[in-house]
């Protein structure tokens, strides 16, 4: 693969545990990087990066207006819980307002989306050609920023949307349950044989440059790592790992009653060459928990 030019402007909407990663590789790389934040303060943390910042929220279109017109995009907008916006006010209208915008013009387009766009929940394995048929509010608003992103997209030849649906984000800072849960042998909510889905934030941000840089990307990639782990081996390599007890299931909890889904990645392997760094929870938990 070419290497792309070290002089792009590249924008990261949501810079936060993904983005900041990836804004990273790309002012190393010698990019131009933007970033967009609600927060003043942030905006100066930004610039001792070396990083500019436009302050602006998703859900104010007027706010949108001093973004660039960038060479690559990566939309990235987690949902505060905090805020008073709904999942589709941030996701998918959030989306229309910055298609709207200058950074519309993008010439790639890359929008962290997420599993839950698919709604199984037997077990069965999932992949981009998989119905989807959500059940959660998230997974509603990302179908519809997604169709949105590529429907902006379809009728320009030169400029390429890719939408990536990635699995439970980990990482440093960022693991299911904290160690005083799983020391105290607190049950865990579902069922012990229901499937986890997970990628390590370092892998996706890898998916993302990826995307970025192929000539010739397909339009949706599902991004999780080699093998989904059982509820009952997560946890337990968590219990191993801070000297819990074993642990225990309810059995039942609303939404994680089911088996959920198992998710395929060999699209995203086979198209972009994306290896993990860390092919299962039980290497990246190490990483994530030193």
């Amino acid at each position: 693969m070419t290497a792309p030019p070290s002089n792009q402007t590249r924008l990261v909407i949501g810079c936060g545990y993904l983005g900041r990663r990836v804004a990273a590789v790309w002012a190393e790389q010698g990019h131009r990087v933007v970033c967009l934040t609600r927060s003043p303060a942030t905006a100066a943390e930004f610039a001792t990066r070396g990083w500019e910042a436009v302050i602006g929220d998703v859900t104010d279109p007027a706010s949108l207006a001093a973004l660039p017109t960038p060479d690559v995009v990566l939309h990235a907008v987690g949902y505060d819980r905090t805020a008073d916006e709904t999942r589709e006010e941030v996701a998918a209208q959030g989306a229309e307002n910055v298609l709207n915008s200058p950074a519309g013009g993008a010439g790639r387009y890359v929008y962290i989306s997420t599993t839950g766009v698919y709604g199984q929940s037997d077990g069965g394995w999932v992949d981009e050609n998989s119905p989807t048929e959500p059940d959660s509010d998230g997974g509603r608003a990302n179908l519809a920023a997604e169709r949105a992103i590529l429907a902006h997209f379809e009728n320009r030849p030169s400029a390429a949307a890719v939408i990536l649906r990635p699995s439970g984000i980990y990482g440093p800072g960022r693991v299911i349950r904290s160690a005083e849960q799983v020391r105290s042998g607190e049950p865990v909510r579902g069922q012990a044989e229901a499937w986890l889905n997970l990628v390590h934030v370092a892998d996706l941000a890898g998916a993302v440059s990826l995307a970025a840089e192929s000539p010739s990307p397909s339009a949706r990639y599902l991004v999780s790592d080699d093998r989904p782990l059982t509820r009952r081996e997560y946890y337990s390599l968590l219990a191993e790992r801070f000297g819990g007890p074993p642990p225990t299931f309810t059995g039942s909890g609303g939404r994680v009653d089911g088996l959920g889904k198992r998710c395929r990645n060999d699209r995203v392997k086979n198209d972009l060459h994306w290896s993990p760094r860390y092919p299962t929870a039980a290497e990246g938990l190490a990483d994530a928990l030193s």
